[in-house]
């Protein structure tokens, strides 16, 4: 079962052309099965008007997000990934629900189908009542059949990652943003849209500590205690990344990255730090 940080979710006050109760909704970390109600309460209790949901997550469980995605279409709230930034799964259901749905250029948006899980956290396979409350969802959104097909055609294992060309293809609505733009924050009826300053990158407000990246010169690390006798290998760091492949036989590897959990191996993918220490032994 892979770890993953539980969300939070907090609510940033945002001034928004002088509208009142306006505020940056934000939900960073993995979904669990209460976040549903932790984020009606925080609607409730901040008495949020307009809002923009800003999201960070790899995904979680179906029904809290089914809950978090119904209220922010009832609202009107707007969503937003920002670069660098992951949204998977049912992460990516929520993010469906915006108006309008916003995205930076090096954000990632995938989609798969719904799965069951057995008591530890492991994958059992699909879920026929998952992937039916997905597509209804989908369709109250105002979504094609094609559309509903596409986003939920990858495995569960793997993960359909939303492109422009996609987007447009089967009619997703999406609106491209970068990161000196302001948030567009909704609901809004008026024929100018509403604009939320400051503008919407994450140090600008403190959205959360965000996700970087250590680049190094390349250094030497070997591997320890592998699971099994070969590494996976990632596109990037953390669990919600693809799998690019794998070590091979395991020994002395150059790497030139470090990330928290994860360490790049030069020119393969990321893989744990844990099954990796310098080559001097030192930590």
């Amino acid at each position: 079962m892979e770890c993953h940080t539980p969300a939070n979710i907090t609510a940033k006050p945002l001034t928004c052309d002088n509208h009142p109760g306006c505020f940056a909704l934000l939900i960073d970390g993995r979904i669990e099965p209460d976040d549903g109600k932790k984020f009606e309460e925080v609607v409730k209790k901040n008495d949020v008007k307009m809002a923009v949901i800003v999201l960070n997550s790899p995904g979680g469980t179906l029904i809290a997000g089914y809950a978090i995605g119904t209220l922010i279409r009832e609202k009107g709230y707007a969503t937003y990934v920002s670069g660098g930034a992951t949204c998977g799964s049912t992460c990516a259901m929520i993010w469906m629900a915006g108006s309008p749905r916003q995205i930076e250029a090096k954000a990632r948006i995938g989609f798969h189908a719904a799965y069951t899980t057995d008591k530890k956290g492991r994958m059992i396979g699909e879920s026929g009542m998952g992937n039916a409350l997905v597509g209804s969802y989908y369709a109250h959104l105002g979504l094609s059949d094609s559309a509903i097909m596409y986003l939920t055609s990858a495995s569960p294992k793997e993960a359909k990652w939303l492109n422009p060309a996609d987007a447009k293809k089967y009619n997703i609505a999406v609106v491209e943003r970068s990161d000196k733009q302001r948030y567009l924050v909704g609901p809004n009826d008026n024929p100018k849209p509403v604009t939320a300053t400051p503008a919407p990158t994450p140090p600008a407000i403190n959205l959360w500590p965000p996700k970087k990246t250590a680049s190094q010169s390349p250094f030497c690390v070997a591997v320890v205690d592998p699971p099994g006798r070969f590494l996976i290998l990632r596109e990037g760091p953390g669990p919600e990344f693809n799998v690019v492949g794998t070590t091979g036989t395991v020994g002395k590897i150059e790497a030139d990255a470090t990330d928290g959990e994860w360490t790049r191996l030069m020119n393969r993918g990321w893989v744990r730090t844990k099954y990796v220490q310098p080559c001097d032994g030192r930590a």
